[in-house]
C-alpha cells in the first residue's frame, strides 16, 4: 500500500493472537509483551538458521520477505552472498536449478567461506507442481555446506511441504530451524494506512469498529479495499 509501511509481527505457528485493542491485534509493547511475548519481528529472528514462514493469502508474506532481503542485503559483509528468489516466476525445472543453484551467488558461496543468506519466496505459487519443486530444492541444498546456509522460505499455510520442512528440520536440528507464522495487522498499522491514503484514521477505524470489520482491516489487500470504498462513499 503506497506510501506505508508497518512494522510486521511473527508468531510461533498456530499460536492464538490476542485481539486486546477493540478487536485488533496490538502494538502496545506492554500489552504485546505479555499477550504475545513471542511476536518478534523478522529482523529480530536473525538469529535462526532456518525459516520457513508461513501465512494467510494476501496477509503480507512477500512484502516482508523482501524487505528483509533488502536489510540484510545493505549490511552484508564482503565474503557473503544474498540471494532472493521468487519462485512464482519459475515454470520449469530447469528454471529453479538455474535461477538457485547455477546463480552466481550460489556458485561464489561454494568455492568461498563466507556464508549464504537464501531468502525463497512463495513456494505454494512455484508454476511447476509443488512436489517437483520441493524435490529440486532438496536434491539441490542436501550437499550445501549448512553451516554457512542462512534460509528464508516463503509459502501459504495450507500449502507447505512435508518432506521438504522435514529435510530442513534435519540439516538444521535444534533452535537452528523454525516456523513463524505471520500475525495481522494492528490498529496503529489500519490507522497509519488511512493516513497514507488521505483518510482519516479515527473516523476510519471507529467504522472498522462499530461494523466489526477488523478481521479484513488486518488482512492489507482486504485494508486496501475497505480504504477505497471509504474514500468513495465516505463510509464503509
Amino acid at each position: 500500500m503506497g506510501g506505508f509501511r508497518a512494522t510486521r509481527f511473527w508468531l510461533p505457528e498456530g499460536q492464538e493472537i490476542q485481539l486486546l485493542d477493540a478487536g485488533f491485534m496490538t502494538d502496545r509493547a506492554d500489552l504485546l509483551e505479555a499477550a504475545n511475548p513471542e511476536a518478534k519481528a523478522l529482523s529480530n529472528l536473525a538469529g535462526i538458521d532456518c525459516l520457513v514462514l508461513i501465512g494467510e493469502p494476501g496477509l503480507g508474506k512477500t512484502t516482508e520477505m523482501k524487505a528483509e532481503y533488502h536489510r540484510v542485503y545493505a549490511d552484508l559483509p564482503d565474503e557473503d552472498r544474498a540471494l532472493l528468489v521468487e519462485l512464482g516466476f519459475t515454470r520449469v525445472a530447469s528454471e529453479l536449478r538455474e535461477a538457485i543453484f547455477e546463480s552466481e551467488q550460489f556458485q561464489e558461496w561454494l568455492k568461498g567461506d563466507g556464508r549464504l543468506h537464501l531468502f525463497l519466496d512463495s513456494l505454494d505459487e512455484a508454476r511447476m507442481r509443488l512436489e517437483t519443486a520441493a524435490k529440486i530444492l532438496i536434491r539441490g541444498l542436501e550437499e550445501a555446506p549448512h553451516q554457512r546456509l542462512s534460509i528464508r522460505l516463503g509459502c501459504r499455510s495450507a500449502d507447505r511441504h512435508e518432506a521438504l520442512e522435514g529435510e530442513l528440520r534435519g540439516w538444521f536440528p535444534g533452535e537452528r530451524f523454525a516456523v513463524r507464522e505471520l500475525a495481522p495487522l494492528t490498529r496503529a498499522d489500519v490507522a497509519a494506512a488511512a493516513v497514507a491514503q488521505g483518510v482519516d484514521p479515527d473516523k476510519f477505524v471507529g467504522e472498522v469498529i462499530s461494523s466489526e470489520l477488523q478481521s479484513l482491516a488486518m488482512v492489507p489487500e482486504s485494508l486496501k479495499f475497505l480504504i477505497e470504498v471509504h474514500r468513495e462513499t465516505g463510509k464503509i
